[in-house]
């Protein structure tokens, strides 16, 4: 009998958090990362994502969530509704599906630790859109 693997998705939700799964590939030679440009996406098209990995048969999703995009409303009530929808892991025995859905939420510490990768800073950030500015000066 075959040895069952498992098997991991990650969902990541914007170029910044791309840029970080990409250095990986530097350590871990065999990974592949997908989309090749990942953008901001709304709620239905992660929760399609999400479902096309439960479908695919992968054992864990993993969600990398740019909370600074989820704000507002209406996002932060799907989002929230999201959430709630895969709080407990989908098991489905018959058509050989166990996957567990994992919302991992990051605020400004992505963009504030390439920030400080590439230069010394001890400026305060209140707001996403003034670490952006700062942060697209080092990087293209």
């Amino acid at each position: 009998m075959g040895k069952l693997r498992q098997t991991a998705l990650i969902l990541g939700e914007g170029p910044t958090e791309f840029f970080y799964f990409k250095s990986l590939c530097d350590v871990y030679k065999h990974l592949t990362i997908k989309p090749d440009y990942p953008k901001h996406t709304n709620i239905r098209e992660l929760e399609n994502k999400i479902e096309d990995g439960v479908k695919m048969g992968y054992s864990y999703i993993f969600c990398i969530i740019d909370m600074d995009t989820k704000d507002k409303e209406p996002e932060r009530t799907l989002y929230a509704k999201l959430k709630a929808k895969y709080a407990k892991p989908i098991n489905k025995p018959k058509k050989g599906i166990h996957c567990k859905v994992e919302f991992i939420e990051t605020l400004r510490c992505t963009e504030l630790f390439f920030l400080y990768y590439f230069r010394y800073t001890s400026r305060p950030y209140e707001d996403q859109d003034s670490l952006i500015k700062d942060l697209n000066k080092c990087v293209e």
